[in-house]
């Protein structure tokens, strides 16, 4: 590392070539490490160099948008070391420096493109695409996106502002009393395709006090297929998120998954534990039995030791549930449990997750 950092006195010429020697060595090596991980990790289409499918097709993004990355640093780099005259005070003037701007252009490239892809379909040429299906364009897309970081951290900081948008004004709203009926509650913050839905489970005696803490904290309800063939309650950041592949599914069992996650959100809880899910299924259970509906999960007759049990025992449908405490934990350990939690949901989704699963009798 010391070969590389600049002396004082070095002239600027030296510094830069120096510099763009270690940076085509980075670049060399990712290139050789990504084409061995295609080599090892063929995609299943065969007719495509890409991957198309998490989270495999995540390092396709990753690498392409690092190549951009490094490709921006070399060209600002490439005239400093031809012309000594250039000063290349506008950079760190220390290798540290240029190593967190690779990974600040990588990490802001990669969640511009996740959310495009997650989240919209992109308007290119006057054709919508959906990036997730496209992976080509998907990893030019990540390379555009290293090779000028300024454009993409102004379109990071729109995607976060957007995102953030409806918080920022519900908090508005509730500093200056602004009060919202609950039909206008439904039409700001529920998606049309979950308010029929909502309507059902709200009307309930049990539903109504969910409706209540979703209406009072502003609480939206989006369809997003982020999430697979379920719900997700981020009370963090007041936001259910219900699969998308469940819209085509029966109105019934779409009623018992808001009430469900309904019923988290009137919890109050930002982490999961396996008392809180008894307690969701088991209103998602009386809900429909208001609306003349079987309580197929038998969640009614069950104890409350019965229902977390019955929670644990399903981890292999939801992984979560094995990964989460029995006793629901509150104030700054449900906030520590929290980021426990979305450790453990990311490297479940590398496969690495088994540190995180919770054994009965062991300390929770």
């Amino acid at each position: 590392m010391t070969a590389i950092l600049p002396v004082r006195g070095e002239p600027n010429q030296v510094r830069a070539r120096s510099l763009v020697a270690w940076l085509l060595a980075i670049l060399v090596f990712l290139t050789m490490v990504y084409l061995v991980l295609h080599w090892v990790l063929p995609p299943s289409d065969e007719g495509s160099f890409f991957w198309n499918e998490a989270p495999a097709q995540w390092l396709d993004w990753l690498f392409w948008s690092e190549a951009g990355v490094l490709l921006y640093l070399l060209s600002t780099l490439a005239g400093r070391s031809v012309d000594p005259d250039r000063s290349i005070i506008s950079f760190p003037t220390i290798a540290w420096g240029y190593f967190i701007e690779m990974l600040k252009g990588l990490v802001v490239a990669f969640i511009v493109l996740w959310v495009a892809i997650n989240a919209v379909d992109v308007d290119l040429l006057g054709l919508k695409i959906r990036l997730k299906e496209a992976p080509a364009i998907a990893v030019a897309l990540a390379f555009v996106l290293g090779f000028y970081p300024r454009v993409t951290q102004v379109l990071f900081f729109k995607v976060v502002l957007q995102f953030l948008k409806r918080y920022v004004e519900r908090a508005l709203g509730r500093s200056i009393g602004d009060s919202t009926d609950d039909k206008t509650y439904v039409e700001l913050h529920v998606d049309p395709r979950l308010q029929q839905a909502y309507w059902l489970a709200a009307i309930t005696k049990w539903g109504k006090p969910c409706h209540e803490a979703s209406r009072d904290k502003r609480v939206g309800y989006m369809v997003s297929n982020i999430v697979s063939q379920a719900g997700f309650t981020v009370n963090a950041l007041r936001t259910v998120f219900i699969a998308e592949d469940l819209m085509s599914s029966k109105e019934d069992l779409l009623v018992e998954l808001v009430a469900h996650e309904a019923s988290h959100v009137e919890q109050r809880f930002w982490s999961d534990s396996l008392q809180q899910e008894a307690e969701a299924y088991k209103t998602a259970a009386e809900v429909m039995k208001e609306l003349d509906h079987e309580d197929t999960g038998g969640w009614l007759s069950l104890s409350q030791q019965e229902a977390e049990d019955k929670v644990r025992d399903m981890q292999s449908l939801a992984p979560l549930y094995g990964m989460i405490p029995r006793k629901q934990r509150k104030g700054l350990a449900d906030k520590k449990e929290t980021l426990r939690q979305g450790v453990c949901l990311g490297l479940d989704m590398l496969g690495l997750s088994r540190r995180c699963i919770i054994e009965e009798g062991g300390t929770e």
